[in-house]
């Protein structure tokens, strides 16, 4: 949930293996339709984007 493309959902949900701390700190989201979450960038969702190559050039640039 934490990589969802929706904004509430990107704001919960930090700790995967010990979510006791995101019930903690109220940031605990439960979706009831998990395959119906969106992950990622939309500024990444060409499909040159998702190739090795592509993925490779992100992190310097287009």
């Amino acid at each position: 949930m934490h990589h969802s493309r929706w904004q509430p959902e990107t704001d919960s949900n930090y700790s995967s293996l010990f979510s006791f701390w995101d019930h903690l700190a109220k940031t605990f989201r439960l979706n009831p339709e998990p395959k119906n979450i969106r992950i990622g960038l939309d500024e990444f969702d060409k499909d040159e984007d998702l190739t090795i190559s592509g993925m490779m050039k992100a992190p310097i640039g287009r």
